[in-house]
């Protein structure tokens, strides 16, 4: 069975490069408007599995840092797309 869906993942810095922990990862979907929020591990990163294909907008938070949004950003089939901040 082919699965319709992708995975994002990456990590969030920084100016300095140090990883940010706890930062609030929103990603939605632009077709459905349907979101979901992660957070990152202590080293900064964030996985997201079972994305469906298409394009997304990544928004990352965090306390003492600026908003920071990316879109779009393209989810494509059986494929790991990685967006760093």
């Amino acid at each position: 069975a082919q699965s319709s869906q992708g995975r994002l993942r990456g990590q969030v810095t920084d100016s300095s490069g140090g990883a940010v922990a706890n930062a609030a990862v929103t990603i939605e979907d632009l077709g459905t408007h349907i979101s979901r929020v992660l957070q990152t591990n202590s080293v900064g990163e964030y996985v997201s599995s079972e994305l469906d294909a298409g394009f997304y907008s990544i928004t990352v938070e965090a306390q003492g840092f600026k908003r920071v949004l990316r879109d779009p950003v393209q989810i494509e089939v059986a494929k790991v797309s990685k967006i760093d901040f």
